[in-house]
């Protein structure tokens, strides 16, 4: 199975220690993540990464539960540390909600964009040194 940015945000093996804002994060993701669950209740895919989700290690109990409480903001953050580097982005999420075309229908775009003039110069750094010479 590929992992995907759910694993990736909550594996303690791999991004997960680097996310100085995990449990805000977290949080976010899997109140989102129960709501397009429960918006698509047949897609078994879904629920099953709801569910390995959820079976990762320190992932709060009353995560498990939808939070109809919480706000499902537009964006969210993302801070990184390794070491002394600190990179800092906000997320948005584009869904398309009346696609014209079916296959659109589930498609989700999640962008990230640079929060400061500091991560935005890490990520030119990190583009120009995996660029072909």
């Amino acid at each position: 199975m590929p992992l995907n940015l759910f694993d990736q945000v909550f594996d303690p093996r791999l991004g997960r220690t680097f996310i100085k804002n995990w449990a805000q994060l977290g949080h976010h993701m899997t109140a989102r993540l129960h709501r397009e669950a429960l918006h698509r209740e047949g897609d078994t895919h879904l629920w099953a990464l709801l569910e390995r989700v959820l079976a990762y290690p320190d992932v709060p109990r009353d995560w498990r539960q939808p939070d109809f409480s919480s706000v499902n903001e537009p964006t969210g953050s993302l801070v990184l540390q390794r070491g002394s580097l600190t990179l800092r982005f906000f997320t948005t999420v584009t869904a398309f909600s009346a696609p014209q075309q079916v296959t659109l229908e589930e498609l989700l775009i999640e962008s990230y964009f640079p929060l400061d003039d500091e991560t935005e110069a890490a990520c030119e750094t990190l583009v120009s040194a995996s660029l072909p010479k």
